[in-house]
């Protein structure tokens, strides 16, 4: 859409747009500012998307931001109370009392309006917590009211209820006394009859009916952008059926109004810049005017994805991680329904005008769960975890693969990842091809271990892993020390096998074929696999093992030993 082609309205939406994207690069400080000095400081409040308005409160602080709350409008006002008051499907007393105090100061009698006409389900059920209502008769003394009792017209009388111990802190006191005497005194401004029903009829609510009804009202508002309960979006992660892609993941684009082009949330336009090829692919869509449905398609998907895990984001940060996470799987997705590990402009443009969105996230995300799936069925029988071992037996690689699947949400495990942890989303199918491997080789090595018939073999600590108990074995029948029992070998008797071990090439020291081959015969005798089978299920994985042993014996000296202390492919004792 050219600016030569927009409408005046069309034209002040984007100017609209335009400032809020200037207000993203500002500080804390500096954006606050512009934004109250802003000629339309209004309606630039009311064109912010909820989600994003939402970030920006939180950017700027709240209780700085109580100017800009004043002028929200009632959908965004209904995001704030459904995010914040509220823990998983539990209504959060303490926090809803500092969140509603901060309405309550930023704007008390329309907010006092508000709660009555949209949400009065969860205002019914607050005054009733915090509440206590008594109506005096015409015969009776308010003197006979125990202490605490206060009055605006000396019919009804109400006071505070204690705060259970465990859910008090100073904060959330202060801020329940001072949100109930504002909302109190303002409903009470704004219709006296409308107060005194109100707060009458508070003795016959029933809470958890109360509770029930708020709770689908904000699950109603919530759902329309994509934010539904996590057993609902844990759905998103099921692997799609033969034929359901076709069947029901087909895409309907919906006609684009102005108003929809220029309120997209700020994370659908970032999650498309995160990543080039994807980039590309919507230069093409932009042409064809699909690529405000195929933003809005992003965010909500996005916050389909976040509702899963229960979550709420109150940052840039955290949002972006969750766009990467879900980029992640609409990568795997593409190049899983195109058969492309590395998929074009071409091919991501194609599917991406042809399926919805969630249907290409769940073709990216079902593979990952059916190897979560897998991983967590063998943990719980497996061999490993039978001999009372470790997740840290599989060595660093393969613990952080297990450790990855075995979260709520998989993740994939990269040693050499920055930000302060090793776990990062699925972002490419040849790195889902890779996990899938190593996983297989972990399992396949499992089964052959359980044939080795050992016992006791969880007194090692942590210093035990699979290559060490591997090697060590074979060293323990090749010295004549066999045994169903793992003991560290004496770091004498082992001189005479390290002596054997190599051999000197050009290059330094190798490990002879009949070295490698010798270890296979060894182990085909002990777990009674034929050396074919063997090398069919763990060739590749032991392959890798001599490859790293080699690695790291190749650079002592001649007629040297190495020290115990530093072997990690065996497990030595002094002499």
């Amino acid at each position: 859409m050219t600016t030569q082609s927009l409408s005046p309205h069309e034209e002040r939406l984007m100017a609209l747009a335009t400032k809020r994207r200037h207000l993203e690069t500002l500080s804390e400080e500096e954006a606050l500012d512009v934004l109250l000095s802003d000629p339309q400081a209004l309606p630039l409040v009311h064109s912010y998307p909820e989600e994003d308005f939402f970030l920006l409160m939180h950017r700027i602080g709240p209780d700085d931001f109580l100017p800009v709350l004043s002028m929200a409008t009632d959908r965004q006002w209904h995001f704030i109370v459904d995010q914040e008051c509220w823990e998983k499907d539990v209504p959060d007393y303490g926090a809803m009392s500092l969140w509603l105090c901060r309405f309550l100061r930023a704007a008390p009698k329309r907010f006092v309006k508000f709660m009555v006409e949209e949400d009065g389900d969860l205002m019914d059920v607050w005054l009733f917590r915090n509440l206590e209502v008594r109506i005096r008769e015409h015969d009776e003394d308010p003197s006979d009211f125990p202490d605490g009792f206060a009055t605006l017209d000396d019919v009804l009388y109400f006071r505070l209820k204690p705060m259970p111990e465990d859910e008090s802190n100073p904060e959330e006191r202060e801020a329940r006394e001072e949100a109930l005497q504002i909302f109190i005194r303002s409903l009470a401004d704004t219709s006296h009859p409308l107060y005194f029903r109100i707060l009458q009829e508070m003795s016959w609510s029933i809470p958890a009916e109360l509770e029930e009804a708020a709770l689908h009202w904000r699950r109603v508002r919530l759902a329309e952008k994509g934010f539904i309960p996590a057993e609902e979006a844990g759905g998103l992660f099921q692997p799609l059926k033969e034929g359901e892609l076709e069947s029901r993941g087909k895409k309907v684009f919906a006609k684009t109004t102005e108003e929809r082009v220029f309120s997209i949330p700020e994370q659908g336009l970032r999650m498309a810049s995160m990543d080039s090829v994807f980039s590309e692919a919507l230069v093409v869509l932009d042409t064809e005017n699909v690529l405000a449905d195929l933003y809005l398609e992003m965010a909500a998907l996005c916050n389909r994805f976040i509702g899963s895990g229960g979550k709420v984001l109150r940052s840039r940060e955290e949002l972006d991680a969750a766009g990467l996470a879900v980029m992640g799987y609409i990568r795997v997705g593409i190049a899983r329904i195109t058969g492309e590990r590395e998929p074009s402009p071409q091919a991501c443009t194609a599917v991406l005008r042809t399926y919805r969105l969630d249907f290409i996230f769940r073709a990216g995300a079902g593979p990952v769960m059916r190897l979560k799936w897998k991983v967590g069925d063998w943990y719980k029988k497996a061999w490993f975890r039978r001999s009372g071992l470790a997740l840290s037996f599989w060595d660093e690689e393969g613990m952080g693969l297990l450790g990855g699947f075995l979260l709520d949400m998989p993740l994939r495990f990269d040693a050499a990842a920055s930000g302060g942890t090793y776990y990062v989303p699925f972002d490419s199918d040849g790195d889902l091809v890779r996990a899938e491997g190593e996983v297989d080789d972990i399992l396949a090595l499992d089964d052959v271990f359980a044939l080795l018939g050992l016992e006791e073999v969880d007194g090692m600590g942590r210093l035990l892993t699979w290559k060490n108990m591997l090697l060590t074995l074979w060293v323990q029948d090749r010295l004549g020390e066999g045994s169903n029992r793992l003991v560290p070998v004496h770091e004498e008797r082992f001189r005479s096998f390290f002596s054997i071990l190599r051999k000197k090439t050009a290059g330094g020291f190798s490990i002879p074929i009949e070295i490698r081959n010798d270890f296979l015969a060894w182990l085909s005798e002990r777990t009674g696999l034929l050396p074919a089978v063997l090398a069919d299920r763990t060739g590749a994985v032991l392959e890798k093992l001599f490859m790293d042993l080699e690695e790291e014996i190749a650079g002592i000296p001649a007629g040297s030993m190495p020290d115990h202390r530093y072997m990690r492919f065996f497990l030595l004792r002094q002499a």
